[in-house]
């Protein structure tokens, strides 16, 4: 009989254990469980927060450029960022192909007056004044600078991309300290 009051004693101190580790640590769950919804929710993008990033072009298909004679406004539906700019376009096919190899779309002098560019002047592209030209894509401010970048002798494209160069790498080097979508060197696809 006193063996068996020992053993039920014992079973009574391990029960005992066992709910008061599950009391102790079922906060500590619980704290982790919210932490990790808290985390996740902070990390779900919304269309509105995408839609934040600056939009790149005018909203224009970077890929129509080479695929068609008429340059289309991409749809909202079919989204990338690259480099904290938003891109859109007219449909997947478009999305996926920019994706897989965004710098060979994207225009040269980061969407700067090619001509400008040439003359070390940092003046923004019209998205709808451009060239084509090697598989290469060029903005210019207007038609004046576009027909003279296509008149000039001399090696333009070398001179553009000199003065490029320096501006690309301080401008880097400034992109490092931004925000959000800023450093990222990856395509993110949002499709809606």
């Amino acid at each position: 009989m006193h063996i068996f009051t020992k053993t039920n004693e014992l079973k009574g101190r391990i029960m005992k254990t066992k709910s008061n580790f599950w009391l102790q640590n079922i906060s500590v769950i619980f704290i982790y469980l919210a932490a990790t919804f808290f985390v996740s929710a902070q990390e779900t993008i919304t269309r509105s927060n995408i839609e934040a990033v600056p939009l790149a072009i005018h909203g224009h298909d970077i890929i129509s450029y080479y695929n068609n004679d008429i340059v289309q406004k991409g749809n909202n539906n079919f989204q990338a960022i690259y480099k904290g700019k938003r891109y859109i376009f007219t449909k997947k096919e478009n999305q996926l192909l920019f994706a897989k190899n965004p710098e060979k779309y994207l225009p040269k002098f980061d969407g700067l007056c090619a001509h400008s560019a040439s003359h070390q002047k940092m003046i923004a592209g019209n998205p709808s004044v451009y060239v084509v030209d090697q598989g290469n894509l060029y903005f210019f401010l207007d038609n004046n600078a576009k027909n003279a970048w296509n008149e000039r002798d001399d090696d333009k494209v070398a001179k553009a991309s000199k003065h490029w160069q320096y501006t690309a790498t301080k401008l880097n080097n400034d992109l490092k300290a931004k925000k959000l979508w800023k450093e990222k060197n990856t395509v993110e696809l949002f499709t809606f």
